[in-house]
């Protein structure tokens, strides 16, 4: 802390004292305005604005006698300011290497795992030929087994149909038998009822007939007892 103390400046707008604190020269610091702002709080605003720039003015070179134009927009620091600007900065520019290290180690890897990926994606696209390779194949072979599938249809449909075809002839063969048998049947019943007829016919001839020969044999049983009776008178009117 005792690096950012407060120091005393004079206001260049209102000539009054001011101080200008560590607080602020540490945020000036912090920001990287390493020059001693030229008002006070006051001229500057209760908010705080931007210090303003020192008028540009020139200043003599202990080295090589130059001027050397200052003040034009440029800060101008001390030797201690300076030193602690330049730390700041090497600090900075370390920090930035090392970010720059670390960003080339992401990009590295980065650039590995892209590689990585388009080996995959290589070896993926070569999987995929050779699928869709496999996969025409595929259909070529789906594409004959429906055309034999279809031709097997056709065969099949063509069995039923001719096994149908035998069916009916069968059917037709045996209704053709059935009906042979019917008629073989039904003559043999008319034969079986004419000779039922035929045979009722003579039995009632056969039994006519014998109606009349009982008549006749009954008619010559009473000729026969009369003829007797007859004898009989005639023997005892002879007596």
């Amino acid at each position: 802390m005792a690096k950012w103390g407060d120091k005393a400046l004079v206001c260049k707008k209102c000539g009054k004292d001011y101080v200008f604190t560590s607080a602020e020269r540490q945020e000036y610091g912090e920001k990287g305005w390493f020059y001693e702002p030229s008002r006070c709080p006051d001229c500057r605003g209760k908010n705080g604005s931007a210090p303003e720039i020192a008028p540009p003015h020139k200043i003599v070179c202990a080295s090589c006698q130059a001027e050397v134009s200052v003040g034009n927009g440029q800060p101008v620091y001390c030797k201690s300011c300076l030193q602690f600007t330049t730390n700041q900065h090497e600090a900075t520019a370390r920090r930035l290497e090392e970010q720059a290290r670390d960003l080339e180690s992401q990009l590295r890897i980065a650039q590995s795992e892209l590689a990585e990926k388009n080996r995959a994606i290589t070896a993926s696209e070569a999987l995929n030929k050779k699928h869709a390779v496999h996969v025409q194949a595929l259909e070529k072979e789906l594409h004959l087994a429906q055309e034999t599938n279809q031709a097997h249809q056709e065969t099949i449909r063509r069995l039923e149909l001719r096994i149908e075809n035998l069916e009916l002839r069968e059917r037709l063969a045996t209704l053709q038998e059935t009906k042979a048998f019917a008629d073989r049947f039904e003559h043999m019943l008319r034969r079986i009822e004419l000779d039922t007829q035929k045979g009722q016919q003579r039995s009632i001839e056969r039994m006519n007939a014998i109606e009349q020969q009982m008549d006749q044999l009954k008619n010559r049983s009473l000729l026969d007892v009369l003829f007797s009776r007859q004898r009989t008178l005639r023997q005892a009117s002879d007596s």
